[in-house]
């Protein structure tokens, strides 16, 4: 699904379509999709196909309640060529709910990253003073003035939305307990949610993920480009090989008793008095990193250069660079 609508938003930015093709949507139709899905988003996270729908009934007008939306599709997609004297054997609506919230959580992220990538977002002029790219990207998102699950970036003329799929309000989180929705189905092809999933750009200020350990050879990454982490907990958390948090604005980021393996990237994050005490990192990339007070404290770090953390805390570090036996602890390079 999100491949398809990959594929018609760049349509309609490359051309209008010959005449004998459906006319491609314009950046304002797409605007319209984004909030309507915004909104779907809103729906799903209220459970409303899960309800029994109330209404007074047409003659006499007593209150009556209809099937949840979600009973419909379990009609919907039971198999209509068994045997006469076999039943189907109805999807459970825990699974129906679960796949639901997936699809509206992949289309949100991608067509609202995808809108602002289109209108440059990602190529603003860098400004006086304004620090990291990711600081700048972030700076001036509102929590005023904003639909539910959505937040407002406004620069100048210029404004952009980005999907803030754990709260309606910036007050209360509700990320982990969506995950846990979605997990419920028992399985998906890509492992544990969000693994897997696009989330570049996404603001999940203040909420909490949780990612379980899925196997050494599951190789299902986190994606979380250029996304808002600031105030974000991802505690006693897995990131699978390669997971991407490059250039995210993290700032006050709890990442305490996590396990990273090998190639997780922070390149140019934006990572001011992060926390990542007790943690387990591999191989992973600090490149160019904002890492003033960040707490590496107790953090068992592999194959990880030192030089990128020159900012940090690295009290009591354990260090181990492939071929050490026992690990040792980091020199003494954190800043006052």
């Amino acid at each position: 699904m999100t491949r398809l609508g990959n594929w018609a938003f760049r349509r309609g930015q490359q051309d209008r379509g010959a005449r004998d093709e459906t006319p491609p949507l314009t950046l304002d139709d797409w605007r319209r999709i984004r909030d309507a899905l915004a909104d779907l988003w809103d729906w799903w996270a209220e459970g409303v196909h899960l309800r029994p729908q109330p209404y007074h009934h047409p003659d006499t007008a007593a209150l009556t309640y209809g099937e949840p939306f979600a009973a419909r599709l379990v009609r919907m997609l039971a198999p209509t060529d068994l045997p006469r004297d076999l039943l189907p054997e109805p999807i459970r609506m825990v699974t129906i709910d679960a796949h639901l919230g997936d699809a509206l959580f992949r289309i949100n992220c991608s067509l609202h990253f995808r809108i602002n990538e289109a209108t440059g977002w990602l190529q603003r002029p860098p400004q006086s003073g304004a620090g990291t790219l990711p600081k700048l990207l972030w700076a001036t998102a509102e929590s005023e003035n904003r639909r539910k699950y959505q937040t407002l970036i406004v620069q100048g003329d210029k404004s952009w939305v980005a999907f803030a799929p754990s709260s309606p309000d910036q007050n209360s989180h509700y990320m982990a307990y969506y995950c846990n929705r979605i997990n419920a189905a028992g399985w998906r092809p890509d492992s544990f949610f969000p693994m897997g999933v696009d989330m570049r750009g996404v603001d999940l200020a203040g909420a909490s993920l949780v990612f379980p350990y899925v196997g050494d050879d599951v190789d299902v990454p986190v994606i979380a480009r250029f996304a808002r982490l600031s105030h974000a907990n991802f505690i006693q958390v897995y990131l699978p090989r390669n997971s991407d948090f490059s250039f995210t604005f993290a700032r006050n980021v709890r990442f305490l008793g996590s396990v990273a393996e090998k190639g997780v990237d922070f390149t140019g994050a934006h990572l001011e008095d992060a926390e990542f005490g007790l943690s387990a990192f591999e191989t992973t990339k600090f490149d160019n990193a904002s890492l003033s007070r960040a707490d590496f404290e107790n953090a068992l770090l592999k194959d990880v250069n030192l030089a990128q953390l020159k900012d940090a805390n690295l009290k009591e570090a354990r260090l181990v660079q492939t071929g050490d036996q026992q690990p040792q602890l980091a020199p003494p390079v954190a800043s006052d």
